[in-house]
């Protein structure tokens, strides 16, 4: 369900991705945050992505963390991806949830970035 491949709080074209919205088009899905709520002593501990994509893997979506569902078609969810230091907050790992084998999920993004608010990341930016 989580994908491990790719580094955490980056988009597609490998920039820091600061802002995400999430649209839920057609009002089906769900999306999964499972290091939110748990214990911060825990979060704070792991060293590496990878160490916290193998201890959410353990955790189960209806007993764990936090699970966003839109009330209506066209609802969204916006999120910080870096914390107030301007450092990838692991808090925002998170995972779109599988459908109804009856349903379809529509969903559409935003991500917004800004290279300076991000310390550290700027050699990522692509110029354009």
């Amino acid at each position: 369900m989580l994908v491990s491949a790719l580094p955490r709080s980056y988009d597609a074209m490998n920039n820091p991705r600061i802002l995400t919205i999430l649209y839920y088009l057609n009002g089906n899905g769900a999306t999964w945050f499972p290091l939110a709520d748990g214990p911060k002593e825990v979060v704070a501990a792991f060293a590496t992505h990878g160490e916290a994509l193998e201890y959410a893997a353990k955790l189960d979506p209806e007993r764990d963390g936090t699970l966003v569902r839109p009330m209506a078609p066209g609802d969204a969810l916006v999120f910080y991806n870096f914390d107030e230091h301007g450092e990838p907050d692991p808090l925002t790992l998170h995972a779109g949830l599988e459908v109804a084998a009856d349903e379809d999920k529509w969903i559409g993004t935003h991500f917004f970035d800004h290279p300076k608010l991000c310390a550290g990341y700027e050699d990522y930016v692509l110029d354009r």
